[in-house]
């Protein structure tokens, strides 16, 4: 049955919303079955969008750069529109060739960082252990990034992981080089580096290639299920005793929850017919993207009062200087990556490009 709302409700916030249905019939002698539910929904928030900045650039130049911030650490995807196809990814989109003014829209995916299994050895008594394939079982409902985990060997050595699905293939498997000796608590983390897809009984075993004499575990204290919200849950130990924890501890995961809103930028096409100074100085800037250091190729005559300027895009000037040559090399020293501008200068007409400084 699908029903719609005589009235329109409000499910925009945060939160988990609860549903239950019901009915009443006339003359119904068994009341017992007239309700169904509760059926629980989570509404994840949308990140806020990123901020943008346009460009303008004339109808013979008909390649624009638009450039997009977001929070720390986020990688930010171009759209041809909204909802529509990922052109690009970067804070820097250099658009294809237009001839019309066009919107593009920039979007992050935000990611949920956290922690999941027992947070360190001290749960309860253990020792190293050193007869191996045994592990942690775990399920995924929300695919899930596992960045790390936390292992406390006995001695330096090789220690050998193993992610296994519930049909017995392995979705990782690599063998960690312990170097340092082992100091302080003991503590050594081990990257992984994997997306995980939704699944059950999926396990985590330290292999028979471990040569570290011994890994940590625990003999009792353990309580299952340890929860990464309601993306993931280690259920219990390889062995079945559920006062037993094996081996890996405060696992490092990432999820991604969703798109932020997209944001608009648009790149102007301009005729640019009062900008007359643009067409009397001709020059190249070779190679562009470049790491930095480039040449100024003039294509008329210079005069000693040439000049050439780079900003950056909030206007600030990098470097300034007096051209002295057709072919002038440019060194900017210790630059960002990103977007800068070229202007050139002869006290009579200007123009200006935009180079890529990767």
């Amino acid at each position: 049955m699908i029903y719609s709302f005589s009235n329109p409700i409000d499910l925009s916030a945060d939160g988990v919303y609860d549903f239950t249905f019901t009915t009443s019939l006339p003359n119904d002698s068994d009341i017992s079955n007239d309700a169904f539910g509760s059926l629980s929904f989570e509404n994840f928030y949308t990140p806020i969008a990123p901020s943008t900045n346009n460009d303008t650039v004339c109808v013979y130049d008909s390649i624009a750069t638009l450039t997009a911030t977001g929070p720390s650490g986020v990688t930010i995807d171009w759209f041809d529109s909204i909802g529509g196809n990922v052109i690009a990814s970067g804070d820097t989109l250099v658009t294809p060739a237009i001839t019309n003014t066009t919107s593009f829209w920039a979007a992050y995916k935000d990611m949920n960082p956290g922690n999941m299994g027992a947070v360190d050895n001290t749960i309860g008594s253990g020792g190293g252990y050193n007869f191996f394939n045994e592990g942690l079982v775990f399920e995924v409902t929300n695919p899930i990034t596992l960045d790390s985990v936390t292992v406390y060997p006995t001695d330096t050595g090789f220690i050998e992981v193993t992610i296994g699905n519930i049909i017995g293939a392995n979705l990782f498997n690599d063998t960690y080089h312990v170097t340092d000796p082992i100091t302080g608590n003991g503590a050594v983390k081990i990257p992984i580096g994997i997306v995980i897809q939704p699944g059950f009984s999926y396990t985590m075993t330290a292999g028979n290639a471990t040569t570290t004499g011994g890994l940590y575990r625990n003999t009792n204290g353990a309580s299952y299920p340890y929860n990464f919200g309601s993306d993931a849950a280690i259920t219990g130990p390889t062995n079945g005793q559920n006062a037993f924890y094996f081996f890996f501890y405060n696992w490092d995961i990432s999820t991604v929850s969703c798109y932020s809103d997209p944001e608009e930028a648009i790149a102007v096409v301009s005729p640019c017919t009062k900008i007359k100074e643009i067409s009397n100085i001709d020059f190249d800037v070779i190679p562009n993207p470049n790491n930095g250091t480039f040449h100024i190729v003039l294509n008329d005559d210079f005069d000693m009062n040439t000049t050439v300027s780079v900003r950056d895009i909030s206007g600030k000037v990098i470097l300034e200087e007096v051209i002295d040559n057709n072919n002038y090399q440019v060194n900017l020293n210790n630059v960002e990556k990103g977007v800068y501008i070229v202007c050139i200068n002869n006290n009579q007409f200007k123009t200006q490009k935009r180079i890529i400084v990767q």
